[in-house]
């Protein structure tokens, strides 16, 4: 098998800054990720009120909107819809400090991110070894998230514990610097901006692999949290070989 998340503040402010670079175009709904496979409320009431990061983030969020305006001119990014789909789904989601409830439910709308900018790399894309990387990445990824949608059926409603507030902070950092780092400007080349969102995308799934790793005791997501570090490492070391190149 080759699992982000940030509060739904977070999230608002990154989505306006993807849109303004990626693009956003109109987005489907994907209720069935943000709801996960069993269909649990994504509103969880008094978690993750954090007043100070409140208002930076609102802060955020108003600068991000007065340049909302800016996002047509980029409106032939080919991974625009892509990201806006994903950035939207994660938006939706309120984190509870369960470990693993919340790397499972963060990890699938992630986990479909990524296979749809493979996707649309298949359909634009010229580069041979890319290609191949695209493929790859939609057969491991599609595969991990039946498995996590089947888990999330199985373990019902999240479990909270006293590292609750480590576990959301930690997940929401990984969250906020993958949105900052895949905040792009579009080269025109569709391969090398495949590379280029990817990398930052890998790298969040890493470390959000290495939260669960430190927290949890959930034999089979440590398992997939080891296998994502692995394989998700080695794809990031192709890409930058790629870039260099």
């Amino acid at each position: 098998m080759n699992i982000t998340l940030t509060k739904k503040r977070t999230l608002g402010a990154a989505l306006t800054l993807s849109a303004m670079v990626f693009t956003g175009c109109a987005q489907p709904n994907h209720n069935d990720h943000a709801m996960g496979a069993s269909g649990h409320s994504t509103t969880m009431q008094g978690h993750g009120q954090h007043d100070m990061m409140n208002h930076d983030r609102m802060q955020s969020h108003h600068s991000m909107t007065a340049m909302h305006g800016m996002t047509q001119d980029h409106d032939t990014h080919a991974f625009a819809q892509d990201n806006q789909r994903m950035m939207q789904d994660m938006h939706n989601m309120v984190m509870t400090g369960d470990v693993d409830y919340d790397f499972v439910r963060g990890m699938i709308p992630h986990h479909q991110g990524a296979i749809d900018m493979a996707q649309t790399l298949l359909k634009q894309g010229t580069d041979t070894e890319l290609l191949a990387l695209a493929e790859e990445i939609i057969v491991a990824q599609r595969a991990e998230i039946a498995d996590m949608e089947a888990w999330l059926t199985a373990y019902g409603e999240p479990r909270i514990g006293e590292q609750a507030a480590d576990i959301r902070a930690g997940y929401e950092q990984a969250n906020d610097r993958m949105m900052r780092e895949m905040a792009i400007t579009p080269s025109g080349d569709v391969n090398r901006d495949f590379v280029v969102g990817m990398i930052p995308h890998h790298e969040a799934a890493i470390e959000m692999a290495n939260i669960l790793l430190r927290y949890s005791d959930d034999r089979a997501l440590r398992t997939l949290a080891e296998t994502i570090i692995r394989e998700q490492e080695r794809e990031i070391q192709f890409m930058r070989t790629w870039l260099a190149r």
